[in-house]
């Protein structure tokens, strides 16, 4: 059974075999469709699926060395490049036949997925040949899909990976498609990858037949084990030589964007599609700077997309996730940062892909200056694109802004300044009668003041598809038509702007809950003079938002001190997340297999030193609803350099078991500075905040105390302060090591 969801990709390098005394190195393979023009005009193209092949075959032939590409992209003239049901089958096949054993073998597919109820003929939905405990198969649209016709199942999928596996084959797919029965907002800004049931031509009465059926086995099965809904069976064969890891773009119950990329080009220009999956892993794979295993660049990924500010879709992985990434026992160098003049302008190599974005200020060194000890001087990006940045000097650090003629073509460049962006909250707001409207003038006027009052961390936008959250107020009678209040008065709702459907469409089901409906998501209630008093209003909204905000900005800043960011020289300490077999498990636990955990589950969280630096540190959680909490304060030595068995320090923080109140998006952040450079533990405890809908005084803040660049942006990301985060090197050598999961 696969289940295809999306999921990065990318496997690589020599593999040796043996064969009559001599090593012979495996070939590497890539096959990569992206199916972004449909023959039925019913389907809506996919701009980014073909950019996510052009540019993944640019990046493996690169960086990676791969030789065996194979493209099935876009709706070329050459009909055999068109990814045609027929061309995938084939090109599979072609696959199967060419790879040997070692072969390191990438596979992308990019496109609209979509799920098929089981045939009735499968009486058992647990039939060990293809088990699916919710009814259906998961399915990849090819280009010439039609209604019914020309689809490839999740089956025959693993039949293929089981083939390759075989053979001996290394093998990483990534699918950046989705299968989850939802659709997102539909727009210039973010299109979802997947048919709905209508579009993929299958009709709503098989739907909730195929749902029926799953509910009913799901009632004759309890209390007993079965198969795992996420991910697809990349085992079911043992004693295989190779081995299979997939990568899916979210989980089976969120959906898969199509976004524009890099941020700030416009959204309705199909140039900049692309799948969200597909690149954020690409500027990982490029920015990287060591080896990893598939276990932790999964992790690496949904860093990244918390640091974007999104909660979700989270990617998730399977199969042989603690391989090295493309079987490498040495990472290729990263990408480096070059200075060229080119005519009358000063660019650098890299753009985006390699870390650079507006007012990023590197450092610019001679090349054979290895050591990085002496930089000629500093330039910060005036413009980028995702190959290229243009620069202007800079006086930075006590040097004066260089002359750009004096700086040598080829200069290295390295990174020591970055912004992140602007940091304000984009709302809407609106008022639900019998149909959408605009707030009440009074209140609009009232936030608006207010938010500019309070240093702008707010920005009202005019539309749902800009904004990140919604304020709308309901009148008793459409209170109770969407959420199944009984109230006299209005309510107020504080909630994400992705989320916002649940405000727009009735309760229908006699037996849905109304309360669930808000219960799973982040959200704020308005109710009383809090909903009638324009300031009073104003006043609550923004203490809110502002727990939003911090939120935001927490994640971004752990992004930017990161393992793999440009700012941190060696990334020693790590935080680790781990699963207990129960309460009664006093183990050191086993890392989770995915970016998933379940209520029930027992995990215990742990502090690691591999390098030979003390540290302090502190460890917070960081709920669904914004709530941050402070979990440890504490120290932490490092390795001992006469003990030459020693190769880490590890030291408990503290056991949690997972709740149905942690639903969504949560994670645990660790800070740490070296010791060296403060002589008494910090105190962060001030970035603590109680959740959405709940009050709570922020701890008192020394402000005299917080005297490095790095401890002044852990004050700014509070809000009340400059609109732009900026992260830069700083003498305590931070380091933040963050772990996110989702839980249904």
């Amino acid at each position: 059974m696969i289940y295809l969801s999306r999921h990065a990709l990318i496997p690589f390098l020599l593999a040796v075999e043996f064969l009559g005394g001599y090593a012979l190195a495996a070939e590497n393979h890539a096959l990569l469709i992206g199916c972004s023009q449909y023959s039925d005009d019913s389907i809506r193209d996919l701009a980014g699926a073909e950019n996510d092949v052009r540019s993944f075959e640019e990046l493996l032939r690169t960086q990676f060395g791969f030789k065996n590409i194979t493209t099935l992209a876009g709706w070329p003239a050459d009909a055999s490049k068109r990814p045609t049901h027929d061309n995938i089958v084939a090109a599979f096949e072609q696959l199967i036949e060419a790879v040997g054993p070692g072969s390191q073998v990438v596979i992308l597919m990019s496109g609209h997925g979509f799920r098929v109820p089981l045939p009735e003929s499968q009486v058992d939905l647990l039939d060990p040949s293809n088990p699916e405990p919710d009814g259906f198969d998961e399915a990849f649209a090819p280009a010439d899909y039609q209604a019914g016709k020309n689809m490839i199942l999740d089956n025959q999928i693993g039949q293929w990976l089981d083939r390759l596996k075989e053979k001996g084959a290394h093998v990483w797919i990534v699918f950046d498609c989705c299968f989850s029965g939802t659709m997102s907002r539909g727009d210039d800004t973010e299109i979802a990858r997947e048919l709905a049931a209508t579009e993929a031509g299958i009709s709503l009465d098989a739907i909730r037949k195929a749902d029926e059926r799953a509910r009913a086995a799901q009632m004759a099965n309890r209390g007993s084990s079965s198969p795992a809904s996420e991910g697809f069976d990349l085992s079911r064969k043992q004693g295989q030589q190779g081995s299979v890891v997939a990568f899916y773009a979210a989980q089976e119950f969120e959906t898969a964007p199509e976004v524009s990329r890099p941020h700030g080009v416009p959204a309705g220009d199909p140039r900049f599609k692309r799948g969200l999956l597909s690149y954020t892993l690409e500027q990982e794979l490029r920015q990287r700077t060591k080896k990893v295993t598939y276990r932790d660049l999964g992790r690496a990924l949904v860093s990244r997309y918390r640091a974007d500010g999104r909660r979700r879709p989270t990617p998730s992985w399977d199969g042989d996730i603690d391989r090295e990434v493309l079987g490498q026992e040495k990472w290729p160098a990263a990408t480096a940062i070059h200075l060229e003049h080119v005519g009358d302008q000063t660019r650098l190599t890299g753009g985006q892909l390699a870390g650079l974005r507006k007012d990023t200020i590197v450092a610019a060194y001679r090349l054979e200056d290895k050591e990085f000890s002496q930089p000629l001087g500093y330039l910060k990006v005036t413009e980028t694109t995702a190959t290229a940045a243009l620069v202007q000097p800079v006086a930075y650090n006590g040097i004066d802004a260089p002359k750009l003629n004096a700086l040598p073509d080829n200069s290295v460049c390295r990174i020591v300044s970055q912004d992140l962006g602007d940091t304000r909250i984009r709302l809407r707001l609106m008022s639900i009668h019998d149909q959408v409207t605009d707030l009440d003038k009074a209140l609009s006027q009232s936030i608006a003041k207010l938010a500019v009052d309070q240093d702008a961390f707010v920005e009202v936008v005019p539309d749902l598809q800009s904004a990140e959250w919604v304020y709308a107020q309901l009148t008793p009678s459409a209170a109770a038509r969407q959420l199944g209040d009984d109230t006299s008065e209005p309510i107020g709702i504080l909630l994400p702007a992705e989320d916002a459907s649940v405000l727009l469409q009735s309760v229908k089901q006699e037996d849905e809950c109304p309360n669930e409906r808000l219960r799973r998501i982040p959200h704020a209630r308005f109710t009383g003079d809090t909903v009638t008093d324009p300031d009073a209003c104003a006043k609550r909204l923004l203490e809110e938002l502002r727990k939003v905000h911090v939120w935001k900005n927490f994640w971004q800043v752990a992004s930017a001190y990161s393992e793999n960011s440009p700012l941190v020289a060696d990334s020693d300490i790590s935080l680790e997340v781990r699963l207990l077999k129960g309460p009664d498990d006093h183990s050191a636990g086993e890392p989770p297999a995915a970016s998933r955990l379940a209520n029930g589950d027992y995990i215990t969280v742990r502090v690691a030193n591999t390098g030979y630096h003390a540290y302090w540190y502190s460890v917070f959680y960081l709920d669904t609803r914004c709530g941050i909490y402070h979990v440890a304060t504490d120290a932490i030595q490092g390795r001992d350099f006469q003990n030459p068995y020693e190769t880490r320090v590890e030291k408990p923080v503290r056991r949690f078991r997972i709740n149905k109140n942690m639903y969504g998006t949560n994670g645990f952040i660790l800070v740490a500075v070296r010791q060296r450079e403060h002589s008494v533990q910090p105190n962060y405890r001030f970035l603590a905040q109680a959740p959405l809908g709940q009050s709570a005084t922020r701890a008192s803040i020394d402000t005299h105390a917080l005297s490095t660049p790095f401890e002044q942006l852990l004050l700014n990301t509070l809000g009340g302060g400059p609109q732009r985060l900026r992260s830069s090197q700083s003498p305590d050598e931070p380091r933040i090591s963050a772990w996110s999961w989702v839980t249904e």
